[in-house]
């Protein structure tokens, strides 16, 4: 069914929702406000790959920048093989009832990919709706400006730069999940640790021990979160993500918590026994207070 009320929509993959994509948005509210046209993101769905962030935590972050309705489009090969007038009259036009649209400097769209924002604006021109092109927004890392992109975020997290990664997010880069049992050793060393069960589909940072910051139920804890297969005490080979939770002795077994990276402390080790091991934890317990201060 159309939307009855004319739209300014905001078009993008949306993954991370990073200071690029907050450029977007935002235009689009602005437009909305002083249009009073409905603003609406249209949130392109490739399901494939990994994603930055979960699509619940991804939808609420959406909103927050004043965008009124989410219209959720999976990749399906209906909406692929759409030609690029098709793209803007049938579906802009006739489901969305979209008057202005607002996408990225890189945008593609239609079959193939073929299309780019310089074609949408000619088509959009044709039609009678106002599109706004978002140049390339760039960001302060270190000494250099780089690209707000999903990619570069990526980059960033499989070296374990969780700043660089966090500076073009906008905010940390977190890992949400259930609180499930693991192999409870962490309890025999006087560092008991929640396992997460995040979602297969969110991509990780590089293995290695973070100084993290634990929100659950509206609190914030200090934390150190460890990413790897545990070589010291396992031989499996899977990854898992413990984090021990300072100064907390809830059972929050079965409850959901989000992790929120500060820094990497230093790579996964295989140490030579579990006292070599609590050793290292309380050094690190050490350095997450230092870094994760509140």
């Amino acid at each position: 069914m159309a939307n009855s009320k004319k739209a300014v929509v905001a078009i993008g993959k949306f993954d991370g929702v990073h200071k690029g994509h907050q450029e977007l948005l935002s235009k689009a509210a602005q437009i909305s406000e002083t249009s009073g046209f409905e603003c609406v993101a249209l949130v392109i769905n490739s399901m494939r790959g990994q994603y930055l962030t979960a699509d619940d935590e991804r939808n609420e972050i959406i909103k927050s920048f004043g965008i009124e309705k989410l219209e959720i489009q999976n990749l399906t090969p209906d909406f692929m093989n759409m030609c690029a007038e098709e793209f803007v009259c049938d579906f802009l036009i006739k489901k969305l009832n979209c008057a202005h649209v607002v996408v990225g400097y890189n945008f593609r769209f239609a079959k193939g990919r073929t299309a780019d924002a310089a074609l949408l604006e000619e088509i959009c021109m044709e039609n009678n709706i106002d599109c706004t092109i978002i140049p390339e927004v760039k960001c302060s890392v270190g000494s250099d400006d780089v690209t707000a992109s999903s990619s570069n975020i990526r980059d960033f997290l499989f070296n374990g730069d969780i700043e660089s990664a966090s500076e073009i997010l906008g905010r940390p880069y977190c890992l949400s999940g259930e609180v499930i049992r693991g192999k409870q050793i962490g309890r025999t060393i006087n560092a008991p640790t929640a396992n997460i069960n995040c979602r297969s589909v969110q991509t990780f940072p590089k293995p290695g021990v973070y100084a993290t910051r634990v929100r659950y139920e509206d609190k914030t804890y200090i934390s150190v979160t460890n990413i790897g297969d545990n070589p010291t005490v396992s031989s499996d080979g899977q990854i898992t993500i413990e984090t021990h939770i300072i100064d907390f002795a809830e059972d929050i077994y079965g409850k959901s918590i989000k992790i929120e990276f500060v820094k990497r402390i230093r790579d996964q080790i295989k140490f030579n026994s579990l006292e070599e091991l609590k050793q290292q934890i309380e050094k690190d317990i050490e350095a997450s207070i230092k870094i994760s201060v509140l």
